[in-house]
């Protein structure tokens, strides 16, 4: 049997604070798994865009690379009388005697690839997304120079 501890108020009366509590506490707890949902979407949101702004920034930087590239008058790579595309695994080879570029030679291609000669002629740090106006430039410039520029070959390195 149940003890009224306040006998001046009928047990009903003092059950109702309790019954109201405990209301509110399962409110609360049907609520809280959708907070967390909430604060777990945005968390990501947040994650999402900051790594969007890394990204970005990353692009930036390697467009501020191929830029300087292009304006120190990278070499221009041709393949069968057009330029030719900076590719990973190529190979860059003189046209006159098919000799692999000496390494710590800068290259460039014609729509904003740049990269740098390593040993054997393979095509290193790649850099790329030049603004089309300095690659304009420097193929302006290759031109009047009437520069002839090595072949690219996209063959991989022989294994040793």
């Amino acid at each position: 049997m149940l003890r009224n501890p306040d006998p001046d108020k009928p047990l009903g009366q003092q059950l109702v604070p309790i019954a109201v509590v405990l209301v509110a506490a399962g409110a609360l707890a049907l609520e809280a798994p959708r907070q967390w949902e909430r604060y777990q979407q945005r968390q990501s949101e947040v994650t999402r865009v900051a790594n969007l702004q890394r990204s970005n920034e990353l692009m930036e930087q390697e467009r501020a690379i191929a830029n300087a590239r292009y304006e120190q008058d990278c070499l221009l790579l041709y393949e069968n009388e057009r330029f030719a595309q900076i590719v990973p695994n190529a190979v860059a080879v003189s046209g006159t005697n098919a000799q692999p570029l000496q390494p710590g030679l800068v290259v460039c291609d014609g729509i904003g690839g740049t990269a740098v000669v390593g040993e054997g002629g393979n095509l290193t740090q790649f850099a790329g997304n030049a603004s089309p106006d300095v690659v304009k430039q420097a193929i302006e410039r290759a031109t009047t120079r009437g520069i002839v520029a090595p072949q690219v070959n996209s063959t991989t390195p022989a294994e040793g």
